[in-house]
């Protein structure tokens, strides 16, 4: 069964914040006690991306079906439908040194570090039951009822040859544009400029895993199209590219997006859908304004931006639930300050740890 979306207005962020903490108070014995850093000691963590036995998902294959798939070029890049079996292996060099210091990146620290709700994440999205409609490859857009209401509304695949992705926020994992770069035929990871060399690294360091798509990337300066003879590999490409972004500095106009950031400018010729996704960037009041305003500048720049076709354009953000001053706080700036439409995610994946995801539009 798909999700389920609930609309948040301001009579109603009350109520469903309180409804997810009592949420986390009815599983708290089961759930990790801790600010959600998948690994605080360690500087190279590895991480797997393969079906978790808590997700309500497909019937997974065995691993030796999972390595058959995964090196057959007919299957491994073929369309892609609802039922993603492949599983990915991924080495991420942590800077716990950098986590720690109040001298580095205007003691912007927090993306040095994997934070837990990124694995989860794509875990869900990829082999969960519920999330399955999000995989389809047709270009399309499926129809999600709202709770305790007879509305829908259209909600597009985030995979695709039509898809591009912009991140907010990366951190210097590359996790989800690892991943994610296999699906989209655009992906944009964006950060603070001091966070973007290790990004780079990372994801250059896991190029193997991106091995449904022929990756080309201006920026980490890769170009695998003339690394093989494969014609359809060649044409299933997926251009890959970091860019710095301040959402304090972010001011978005025709000009300023050509000049200052040329990817986000070349997508809106490039993708009929757009996904702005955002992973734990919302952790204290401080953030909140400028995030929002940033987000808001993307999604009325690609609404607005080619007059001979519309592109749809959607958020996805994921919030860890630490405090609930902050989560009802950033629901009431979305809704009342930026006249967003904000949706909670309702699935019991979601609601059985610590993280909310949200569909902004």
């Amino acid at each position: 069964m798909a999700f389920q979306l609930r609309h948040l207005d301001e009579d109603t962020i009350f109520e469903h914040v309180f409804d997810r903490y009592v949420q986390i108070e009815t599983h708290v014995g089961s759930l990790k006690q801790d600010l959600g850093i998948l690994s605080r000691d360690e500087h190279e963590v590895e991480v797997q991306i393969e079906p978790d036995e808590e997700l309500s998902r497909p019937k997974r294959k065995s691993r030796q079906s999972n390595r058959r798939q995964k090196n057959n070029p007919e299957t491994s890049r073929g369309s892609i439908d609802s039922s993603v079996t492949q599983t990915f292996s991924i080495t991420v060099n942590q800077s716990i040194t950098s986590l720690n210091s109040s001298q580095v990146n205007n003691n912007s620290t927090t993306g040095y570090v994997l934070w837990s709700i990124t694995p989860f994440f794509l875990k869900w999205l990829l082999y969960s039951k519920s999330a399955a409609f999000l995989r389809v490859n047709d270009g399309g857009a499926s129809s999600v009822k709202l709770l305790n209401s007879e509305e829908s509304i259209s909600v597009p695949s985030i995979m695709g040859d039509n898809v591009g992705i912009i991140e907010l926020g990366s951190g210097i994992s590359g996790i989800l544009p690892t991943v994610m770069g296999n699906y989209v035929a655009t992906y944009i990871a964006t950060d603070q400029r001091g966070i973007l060399k290790k990004l780079k690294s990372n994801i250059k360091d896991n190029l193997l895993q991106l091995n449904r798509r022929c990756i080309v990337s201006s920026s980490l300066h890769v170009d695998q199209s003339t690394d093989s003879d494969d014609l359809n590999i060649i044409s299933n490409r997926c251009q890959l590219e970091v860019e710095p972004i301040d959402w304090e500095t972010f001011h978005l106009t025709d000009q300023t997006l050509s000049k200052l950031y040329p990817y986000l400018s070349k997508l809106k010729d490039q993708a009929e859908t757009v996904y702005i996704i955002a992973l734990d960037v919302i952790y204290n009041d401080f953030l909140i304004a400028p995030f929002l305003t940033a987000l808001r500048q993307l999604l009325d720049y690609y609404r607005k931006s080619n007059p001979e076709r519309s592109i749809r354009v959607r958020a996805l953000v994921g919030i860890q639930l630490r405090s609930q001053e902050v989560v009802t706080s950033f629901l009431e700036h979305a809704v009342l300050n930026h006249n967003l439409k904000v949706y909670s995610v309702e699935d019991a994946d979601w609601q059985h740890t610590r993280f909310n995801l949200y569909l902004i539009e």
